[in-house]
């Protein structure tokens, strides 16, 4: 059975900003923010993305 960090960081993230829900536009601004970050999170736990090249390549300016 395999877990699926990517899925769970999405509901974390929609966890997170429920909270926010209640502050009208603003509120499902933060939902949407919180949702791509806990997605992008568990995407790079599931080992589909990797975070790490991705940061080092924006320190080098994109150059490889």
């Amino acid at each position: 059975m395999s877990t699926h960090y990517t899925l769970i960081g999405i509901a974390v993230g929609l966890a997170l900003a429920f909270a926010a829900i209640f502050g009208g536009i603003y509120g499902f601004l933060m939902a949407l923010i919180f949702s791509f970050v806990g997605g992008v999170l568990g995407a790079h736990f599931d080992h589909r993305i990797d975070l790490r090249a991705l940061v080092g390549a924006l320190g080098r300016g994109g150059r490889g």
